[in-house]
């Protein structure tokens, strides 16, 4: 088991064939905040709510889909934290000229509402989501209709299970990382200018986290989320990559946000 696990770690370390090798570059999008008083003990933060545009030759991927329309102009506010959102994934699209029908691929890390919130904005996308985290959101009926366009019969969805290499070359790579929810999910990008990118999905919420070894309080499995944050790091070393914590604001610079024609 030990030796299949080190196999598996090493395909992530090899770069795509040269011959085949595509032109792969990845943006952050700013898909809403949650100000939270005091979500771990030592006062409040604010985490942030990324999505990232993955440009793959002519192709566009977004990773995760931010939190919903509703929440524009109309931030949730409780007395435990705000929830709010400036623009939508669309409009920021747009503001790069790049129209919603360009995207083919939506993915995402999980089902939680703040990663799928917009997804079906883009009903013509392939939807590409864990099959255990698929199966929880059809059957919630409050986050059912966030994945709409994909719960029909003929519906252009692939639920994965296990790691998924999204363009088949190497470049683009969901990987199996379970314990936050059954079917949660990290991608590794291969850019083809600068170091590879590890986004964690909910993995961590805080850089603190991983550098202490903390599992996330949101778990719905301790000991298997412990093992996704070893393979995390076992990719993260091999790989060299960049990693980003997608909630944590400390880590917003480490990729450039979309804008203008800066896509192209």
């Amino acid at each position: 088991m030990k030796r299949a696990l080190l196999a598996g770690i090493a395909a992530f370390m090899l770069p795509a064939a040269a011959s085949a090798r595509p032109e792969v570059a990845v943006w952050r999008l700013d898909c809403g905040r949650f100000d939270i008083k005091n979500p771990y003990g030592k006062g409040p933060a604010t985490l942030s709510s990324g999505c990232y545009l993955i440009r793959h030759d002519g192709d566009y991927m977004l990773w995760d889909a931010g939190l919903a329309r509703a929440f524009i102009g109309k931030p949730e506010v409780t007395d435990r934290r705000t929830i709010s959102l400036d623009r939508s994934i669309a409009d920021r699209l747009q503001a790069a000229h790049i129209r919603p029908e360009e995207v083919s691929v939506v993915a995402v890390s999980h089902g939680h509402f703040d990663h799928i919130g917009q997804a079906a904005d883009f009903p013509s996308a392939r939807l590409l989501i864990g099959d255990a985290d698929f199966r929880a959101v059809a059957a919630d009926p409050a986050r059912a209709p966030l994945i709409a366009p994909w719960l029909g019969n003929g519906a252009v969805v692939t639920r994965v299970a296990g790691d998924h290499d999204v363009y088949g070359d190497g470049s683009v790579r969901m990987i199996a990382l379970p314990g936050h929810t059954a079917g949660h999910y990290g991608l590794l990008i291969r850019r083809s200018r600068g170091a590879p990118v590890l986004l964690s999905g909910d993995l961590y919420h805080l850089n603190s986290q991983m550098k202490n070894g903390e599992v996330e309080r949101n778990v719905t499995d301790a000991a298997v989320a412990r093992a996704s944050m070893q393979r995390f790091a076992s990719i993260a070393a091999g790989s060299h990559a960049v990693v980003v914590i997608q909630h944590d604001p400390l880590d917003i610079a480490k990729l450039p946000e979309l804008a203008g024609r800066n896509h192209r």
